[in-house]
């Protein structure tokens, strides 16, 4: 009977074997991987068909029958069209070459530009809806994870923006714009929370400043909304005052406690020259020195407006902002000082 299976201990046998088996695996991965592609194709084919395909450009669409060719040129023209800011054509022409298109790589990146469009021109869930599919089907696009951060973002879904960017650090993104943007998302969901009492919310704020300090505005902007005496007590003696020159400009006499402030040199200047303070004391910044000035010695009164650039882009805007509108940078605005004719709006009329 041990003769039958001699042939087993044979070492050719064993490596016969071991070959069958790597094909067997072979097979089997490379059949799933099929199936699997075909799933995606559809599914992508699938959400394509979710689109209005009424509102394509037909003439995109004729061009782009024409041959492959004059993808690259719709491509670009629908780039142009997104920077220039006509939103609506550059969308016409993606969704024409997405209706054309059958390879699944060229279907995500026709995907990922229009989810960029949908974005830029507001809508949101769209945008939202068009980066999921994207990393559904490429689940390792750190483009895609970041767009999808924003749209969450922008839409007030704090805990889906956190998870974006989680995936991010997982995927090995541990750059510092990674890092601040998670710092930015967590204490806009610790204000966006509406259960969370007062004092928690001071509390994390506060170790979220001192963690990352270029969060002075989005945490100051809280303590001034609710918790008045503390941002006076934080902005006195730092650096934060002609940072946030525009809020402190704007608070009334009444609420300003120059016995805390007398000592602080910056906050006395802003107010020397909206005229609170009256002494013979020069402010340091040429804008307030010179309104202080008019408002001791002219008849002709000044006031201050104020806009915001960008110090990532350049762009100059005439309202804060926390992501520039332009290039998406975080908390990226340099405040910019001019002085303007001051209006009596008493007298203005509405009619």
């Amino acid at each position: 009977m041990g003769e039958l299976f001699i042939e087993h201990r044979d070492p050719l046998f064993g490596i016969i074997i071991l070959i069958l088996l790597i094909a067997v695996i072979f097979l089997v991965t490379y059949f799933w991987n099929l199936r699997a592609q075909r799933r995606r194709e559809q599914s992508l084919k699938k959400f394509s068909q979710l689109f209005d395909h009424s509102s394509v450009d037909k003439d995109a669409k004729a061009l782009f029958e024409r041959g492959a060719d004059f993808g690259a040129t719709l491509g670009f023209l629908a780039e142009t069209y997104s920077k220039a800011g006509e939103y609506d054509k550059a969308i016409k022409i993606y969704l024409a070459m997405l209706e054309q298109t059958q390879e699944s790589g060229e279907k995500l990146l026709l995907l990922e530009s229009l989810g960029e469009t949908y974005f830029k021109a507001g809508f949101l869930e769209r945008a939202k809806k068009i980066f999921l599919e994207v990393l559904k089907n490429a689940p390792r696009n750190p483009k895609a994870l970041f767009w999808l951060m924003q749209a969450c973002e922008n839409l007030g879904q704090f805990d889906e923006a956190l998870e974006a960017l989680d995936c991010l650090l997982e995927l090995g993104e541990k750059s510092e714009r990674v890092k601040f943007n998670h710092a930015y998302l967590s204490a806009k969901r610790v204000l966006a929370d509406p259960f969370l009492p007062l004092e928690s919310k001071r509390e994390e704020l506060l170790e979220l400043l001192q963690n990352e300090p270029r969060l002075f505005r989005v945490v100051l902007g809280h303590l001034k909304s609710f918790e008045l005496p503390l941002f006076w007590k934080k902005i006195v003696g730092s650096d934060y005052s002609l940072e946030v020159m525009d809020w402190l400009w704007n608070i009334p006499w009444e609420s300003i406690p120059f016995d805390i402030i007398s000592k602080d040199k910056n906050l006395m200047d802003i107010y020397r020259a909206k005229g609170y303070v009256k002494d013979a004391e020069a402010c340091e910044k040429f804008e307030l020195e010179v309104l202080r000035v008019m408002n001791l010695h002219s008849s002709k009164k000044a006031d201050l407006s104020f806009e915001y650039r960008c110090h990532a882009c350049k762009s100059l805007f005439p309202v804060e902002f926390e992501r520039c509108p332009s290039c998406g940078e975080l908390l990226s605005g340099s405040l910019i000082l001019k002085i303007r004719k001051s209006r009596n709006e008493t007298n203005l009329s509405f009619l």
